[in-house]
């Protein structure tokens, strides 16, 4: 009995050096989809912006070093 294989290429593309993955673009677009949601449900809930997008930024640099480490330790 064999099991499921899924030949599908994680490089997406490539200019020079620098390389997108299929994982990078997901990540991006949760990230862009995510910010959306948020700000269009601050603007229902009153709340300025500003403050949602700074909770943003730091809400994603904090997730990806606590990945980054996660995966060191691991």
């Amino acid at each position: 009995m064999s099991g499921i294989v899924i030949a599908i290429d994680p490089v997406i593309g490539q200019v020079g050096p620098f390389v997108l993955r299929w994982y990078s673009l997901f990540f991006g677009l949760s990230v862009v989809a995510g910010l959306w949601l948020g700000l269009r449900e601050a603007g229902r809930k009153g709340l300025r912006s500003e403050q949602v997008q700074s909770l943003a930024i730091w809400g994603v640099v904090g997730s990806l070093l606590g990945a980054r480490l996660f995966h060191v330790i691991d």
